[in-house]
């Protein structure tokens, strides 16, 4: 199971509208927010913001931490929210199976049609830290989940620079946040009805491992008073591999319907691996696949400019790829064996 890249134009918003960039991974909004204005900065993430190799086991999904009873004057955006967590313990985790909060038909509801947080937080989750947390009224809270997503590249990219394209999408209606790494990918900040929707590219240097946060503020507005009375998150994705949309939505893709990212492709910070010597392709193994990076990233003794991104791997810390590298790398080979570490 690989996050592929794929060719421009390969997923579609509903209706038709179309997207651009190369895209390994695309969540997007519902149909409501099919028309939503996007904007596409190329964000870059680098080799060495990634935490290191995902593990060949499958991993457990999002890890979910839930900040509840924020005050008032730290309840006014996402920022001050935050800030204001930033300084607490989490009230109650929980695991993910995907980000989906109201889950069904209904893409969101109204602040006034929770009276507890069970009532919004009603399916996918598990490992409840404590179990009458979802008994809480309905109030100002915060939720943070965390994985790290494996950034793998195509079967057929040898080349020295394959970078993984990948196109984050939020969905909220009182302030939320993607971060990858220390970089984040979209945030909206203020209440913004009847919804707040943003989509950023992420270009990833290098294969591998790498951090994703994704951030739901709610502001508690049951008589609509600040323009915050609705409440929910979407975070889907188009993959080939993907798990039916509880939403019900469909994004047009070439590959087929919509679908959430499975749990499965993200890990804990425990499970990630340091990154193999001489592994181009980060898939924990040397082998066939890492010659022909290998022979793509060579420049010979004395190089002057620096080198290709992934290309680092090879490299004896002289800024160079070449024999002495080679006999390096000669010694690491051992075939298609992942997971035999």
């Amino acid at each position: 199971m690989t996050w592929n890249a794929l060719p421009k134009d390969q997923c579609r918003h509903p209706l038709g509208r179309g997207r651009q960039g190369v895209i390994s991974w695309l969540p997007a909004g519902v149909l409501l927010l099919a028309f939503a204005p996007t904007s596409h900065s190329h964000l870059f993430i680098f080799d060495s913001q990634r935490a290191g190799a995902a593990p060949c086991q499958p991993g457990n999904g999002w890890f979910v931490e839930c900040f509840y009873g924020i005050s008032d004057e730290a309840a006014a955006n996402l920022l001050t929210a935050e800030a204001y967590v930033s300084e607490e313990s989490p009230t109650f985790t929980f695991r993910a199976q995907y980000l989906d909060w109201p889950a069904g038909p209904a893409a969101y509801g109204l602040d006034a049609d929770f009276e507890t947080l069970g009532d919004l937080l009603d399916d996918y989750i598990s490992d409840l830290s404590d179990l009458d947390a979802l008994d809480l009224p309905f109030d100002h809270f915060l939720l943070r989940a965390t994985g790290y997503v494996n950034a793998r590249l195509r079967d057929s990219d040898f080349q020295p620079a394959p970078p993984v394209w990948m196109d984050f999408g939020l969905a909220v209606f009182d302030g939320g946040r993607v971060r990858m790494s220390t970089t984040t990918i979209t945030r909206i900040l203020f209440p913004q009805p009847p919804y707040g929707y943003g989509t950023e590219n992420a270009i990833i240097e290098s294969p591998g491992a790498y951090r994703v946060e994704v951030t739901l503020f709610n502001r508690y507005d049951p008589q609509n008073e600040f323009g915050a009375e609705r409440a929910g998150i979407e975070l889907l994705t188009c993959h080939e591999d993907g798990m039916d949309t509880p939403s019900g939505f469909l994004l047009v893709c070439d590959m087929g319907d919509a679908k959430i990212a499975p749990p499965w492709y993200f890990y804990d910070a425990e499970d990630v691996l340091p990154v193999m010597p001489s592994d181009f392709d980060v898939d924990n193994d040397v082998d066939l696949r890492d010659i022909a990076g290998f022979q793509a990233c060579f420049t010979g003794p004395g190089n002057k400019g620096a080198l290709d991104e992934g290309c680092r791997t090879f490299d004896d810390e002289d800024n160079d790829v070449d024999l002495l590298d080679f006999s390096i790398f000669v010694g690491s080979i051992g075939g298609p064996e992942p997971c035999a570490r």
